[in-house]
């Protein structure tokens, strides 16, 4: 997709992790300058650019604008925005997506949100009339299973020996629920 000519592509994951990765200002600034490198008029950014000359930074209100601006210029656009249950700003995210989808209805957007199952983020999808996809559990654990195989097997944790990795693999996949990851954070910082 990346090598079509006209055809733009962002995502953004907000990350738990990651303070910068887990607000709205992140997810649209990161959206943009994705944007704005695969895109052939510059001028909507260097017009920002211009208007604050280095004194301080856009407002979420001009870099909202100027997303829309860039996914003008795309024949098709694809933006995808993953863990959505992770962002500290919950409801201004909510209202962003929503003007985000709005510009979906030029048909040349296709928006992908991922996030688990929460009842403020259900509610809203469903006013958006968006289409739901499920993973089944089955395909999630095997998910799991795979990462945590390797996971595990990671030189840190061989020297462990083998009945402790085991259990490590078995607490983890029984206990899981879709958080495999932070379990598997912790024991990688030991």
């Amino acid at each position: 997709m990346q090598a079509q000519p006209g055809t733009g592509l962002a995502f953004f994951y907000f990350d738990i992790h990651d303070r910068a990765k887990q607000a709205t200002r992140g997810l649209l600034s990161s959206l943009a300058l994705a944007l704005a490198a695969r895109s052939e008029n510059y001028l909507p950014m260097q017009k920002l650019y211009d208007k604050h000359a280095k004194l301080y930074s856009p407002t979420e209100d001009e870099l909202l604008e100027l997303l829309l601006e860039l996914l003008k210029g795309f024949e098709q656009a694809y933006i995808i925005i993953d863990a959505l249950d992770e962002c500290d700003e919950y409801h201004q995210l909510l209202d962003l997506i929503k003007t985000i989808h709005q510009c979906q209805i030029e048909s040349h957007l296709h928006l992908l949100v991922s996030s688990r199952r929460e009842q403020d983020i259900i509610v809203m999808m469903e006013e958006c009339h968006t289409a739901e996809v499920q993973l089944s559990a089955n395909f999630v654990e095997t998910d799991i299973m795979s990462y945590v195989q390797s996971a595990v097997g990671e030189y840190r944790l061989k020297r462990w020996g083998h009945k402790v990795q085991e259990l490590i693999r078995e607490k983890l996949i029984s206990g899981a629920n879709g958080m495999y990851v932070d379990c598997l954070q912790h024991i990688r910082d030991i």
